[in-house]
């Protein structure tokens, strides 16, 4: 059985998967999701062949995932005057602080070897609060 987060950030990766299919102007078809082992988050045929996309959030830090993270799975509520203080603080470097975490989550999901797909795609999304 799955968790809401876990739900959460499966219709999170097929939303962010869409948009990329979106944004690139290609007629993918989406086939399933990926089965969080050795295949890409989300699955597509377009034309004669099979793309995974492997779906990455990149953060200023862990905080700002919890934060958003916790929200999205119902685990507490947003403040109702509608935003909150970041738990992380203030960034002295956000550009440099958000270039580093994308590097190394770059680094980490390239070393992933990927079956089931003719073509893996990689798509990272930069979250900022």
């Amino acid at each position: 059985m799955t968790t809401r987060r876990e739900q959460s950030k499966r219709r999170h990766e097929k939303a962010v998967a869409d948009h990329l299919v979106g944004a690139l102007a290609i007629e993918a078809t989406f086939l399933r999701m990926g089965n969080d082992r050795d295949e890409p988050d989300v699955m597509y045929a377009w034309s004669r062949t099979t793309v995974g996309i492997e779906v990455g959030a990149v953060y200023y830090d862990e905080s700002d995932a919890r934060q958003e993270w916790t929200v999205a799975a119902g685990e507490r509520e947003f403040p109702a005057i509608g935003f909150e203080v970041r738990e992380g603080g203030i960034l002295s470097a956000p550009d440099a602080t958000l270039n580093t975490r994308l590097q190394l989550l770059l680094q980490q999901k390239w070393r992933k070897r990927y079956v089931g797909v003719d073509e893996p795609w990689l798509c990272l999304e930069c979250r900022r609060p």
